[in-house]
């Protein structure tokens, strides 16, 4: 999977999943690339559940280089799934 990510306006924030600013340029003066990530997962489904795992790496734009310090650009995951029918 993948995606490439830019903000909406210079003077705008970047958000975490539950809507809360993590990042903004004060002055506006930094660009509105955030960066690309790149993902790769498997799946395997048994009956009801599915499971996965993946690796991501996420390029840092110049907006992420120049608002943030020390993040780590690659992580593991782990997602479990269940459907009710």
């Amino acid at each position: 999977m993948y995606t490439d990510d830019w903000l909406d306006s210079a003077s705008d924030s970047l958000y975490n999943s539950s809507g809360s600013a993590i990042s903004a340029s004060k002055n506006g003066t930094a660009s509105t690339r955030v960066g690309q990530e790149l993902d790769s997962f498997v799946t395997y489904k048994h009956g009801a559940h599915l499971f996965g795992a993946g690796f991501g790496h996420f390029f840092k734009g110049e907006f992420v280089t120049e608002t943030t310090k020390d993040i780590n650009p690659r992580y593991l995951y782990v997602f479990q799934q269940y459907t009710f029918k």
